[in-house]
Parts: C-alpha cells; sequence; structure tokens
C-alpha cells in the first residue's frame, strides 16, 4: 500500500534543511540538511555537539544521525538543493547515494528504514554493509 499523495520529493523544513516522507507510511523517513564546516550539529546521545572541519551535510532518522562530507557535490549544489521548492530524492542520490539510502531508485519513492527491511551483512567476521529491500522488493545498499 501506498500512502496517498506521497512522491519522491521533499518538503522544504528550513532554509537548509530538507524531510522526506515514507512511501509506506507516510512518516518522516529521513531528512537531510546543509551543515556547514565549524557550525554545531547535535550527533545525539552519546555524542552530543560536534563541529566539522568540512562543509558537509547531515543525514537524520534514516540511519540515525550521520554527518557525512560533502565530497560529491558542492556546498553549492547542496544549497541550490535544499533551496527547491520541491527537492528530488533521485537527484540526490545520483549525486551521493550516501546521502540519500532511503530512496529506492527501482521505485523512485522513499521509505523510512522499517519499511526498507535491512540486513547487515559481514565479510569474514567484520562488517560489510547494510542492505535493504524495500516494500516492493527491491534490494540496494543503504549503508557502508
Amino acid at each position: 500500500m501506498v500512502a496517498e499523495g506521497i512522491t519522491r520529493f521533499g518538503e522544504p523544513m528550513s532554509e537548509r534543511g530538507v524531510a522526506f516522507r515514507c512511501a509506506e507510511c507516510g512518516e518522516v523517513a529521513a531528512t537531510v540538511r546543509l551543515q556547514p564546516r565549524e557550525g554545531p550539529v547535535n550527533m545525539g546521545p552519546p555524542l552530543g555537539y560536534q563541529r566539522q572541519p568540512r562543509d558537509g551535510a547531515v543525514l537524520d532518522g534514516f540511519l540515525g544521525t550521520v554527518w557525512h562530507a560533502i565530497e560529491r557535490l558542492t556546498y553549492d549544489e547542496m544549497a541550490w538543493f535544499v533551496a527547491q521548492e520541491r527537492p528530488d530524492a533521485a537527484w540526490l542520490r545520483a549525486k551521493d547515494w550516501q546521502l540519500a539510502p532511503f530512496y529506492c531508485r527501482h521505485c523512485e519513492l522513499n521509505y523510512c528504514r522499517a519499511d526498507w527491511h535491512p540486513q547487515v551483512r559481514f565479510d569474514e567476521g567484520f562488517y560489510d554493509c547494510t542492505v535493504g529491500h524495500c516494500p516492493r522488493g527491491h534490494q540496494q545498499t543503504i549503508d557502508d
């Protein structure tokens, strides 16, 4: 069942952030915020507020709170993205998949962690990655 009216497009939540809703349940699947260097980032317990020496983005809600250095994007590209009236998760995933692991490239929809059905994979006893199956059965890496 797809939540009525839910698309892959995000909802602006502030001047630097976007919320994406889960197509299955309608809850917020993740938020993505632009984070300028040296700005405080609340990483949640036990880490609390931290400052990063580089510009980055914060993915919140899908895998907890994760700060990513903007490597495949420029700060200006990320600022343009969060300023859009309808930010497109497909664009973000194409630029840097780690900023949009919630987006299923096959369904072209967003899903929350609970609806992704994540599975942790190990290689010779060490963490390798987390793959997920969306509600339609598509598999992709959602964390590495």
